[in-house]
């Protein structure tokens, strides 16, 4: 079975995001906050534009968010 339903797939369609509210608790949210904000500390940045977040792709409290199924899906 698609881990979208059908509302969620046209919206994503038609506006080319989808919001998936609560698919992150409140605790994991918070413990991803804090290891950003650690990250973007030892990070320089020197540029502008979109910041960049060394080893941001290896840290497991991200897990939660970027392997869900409806991100997967989407």
């Amino acid at each position: 079975m698609d881990a979208l339903s059908e509302s969620e797939r046209e919206r994503l369609d038609r506006d080319g995001y989808l919001t998936l509210p609560g698919i992150v608790d409140r605790k994991r949210i918070d413990a991803m906050r804090n290891r950003l904000g650690e990250l973007l500390e030892v990070t320089e940045q020197d540029h502008a534009g979109t910041l960049i977040v060394n080893g941001l792709l290896e840290e497991q409290v991200f897990d939660a968010a970027w392997r869900h199924p409806k991100v997967l899906a989407a």
